[in-house]
């Protein structure tokens, strides 16, 4: 649930940023005290991103690699600084008109969140870890409304094996994250294709014709 939350509190704050960075730079090119506006707005947001990216090296990138390398033991980051570093920096960098996808992101949300409840409630690494990794599925699945995606990520990026307790583990963490998401956004799908006729009994020989 924490990681369902902070994932789509995260989708939230970029949507917003995203719009209010299209209407500041619509406006900027239409009236002068905008673009006056818009400069020192900008070099401004560049000191605050590369200040929290020099002084929490965890948030940089997309997470995905820091997660994985987390996961396997070769560091461990302070989950707060590193998760508030990637949450602000994220979205300040949306609001200038950077390109910036929520995958990655909300992937490593999401292990900060597994990893502060690993540390106050479990005493075993091997639980912590799978914490971390519960909670990287539950970030996805909030970012895109994806469980299925959540659950195969941690199974085929993070462990590469197959084990009941955590295909339960991260399959309970990706439904309620998703859970979350679609109270907070809606049923909509991300991708909404409508369909547009449904494919007939009689066409189906042709699908063993195609394999």
């Amino acid at each position: 649930l924490a990681a369902g939350f902070l994932a789509s509190f995260y989708r939230l704050a970029l949507s917003l940023a995203e719009k209010l960075g299209a209407t500041l730079y619509h406006q900027a090119s239409t009236h002068l005290i905008y673009g006056l506006f818009l400069l020192p707005t900008l070099l401004l947001l560049v000191f605050i991103v590369s200040t929290l990216m020099k002084k929490y090296p965890m948030s940089n990138g997309s997470g995905i690699p820091q997660v994985k390398g987390q996961l396997l033991g070769y560091f461990k980051p302070d989950w707060f600084s590193t998760a508030w570093a990637k949450f602000v920096g994220g979205t300040l960098a949306m609001f200038a008109g950077l390109s910036l996808g929520r995958e990655g992101p909300s992937i490593q949300l999401g292990a900060a969140m597994g990893q502060a409840l690993g540390q106050k409630f479990s005493s075993t690494e091997r639980h912590q870890r799978l914490l971390i990794a519960s909670g990287a599925s539950a970030g996805l699945s909030a970012a895109f409304n994806a469980p299925l995606s959540g659950i195969m990520f941690t199974l085929e990026e993070v462990f590469k094996y197959f084990s009941p307790l955590i295909i339960l583990t991260c399959m309970s963490s990706a439904i309620m994250a998703d859970a979350v998401s679609r109270i907070i956004f809606g049923p909509a799908s991300i991708f909404d294709f409508q369909i547009v006729s449904s494919f007939p009994l009689s066409d189906y020989w042709l699908l063993l014709l195609l394999g």
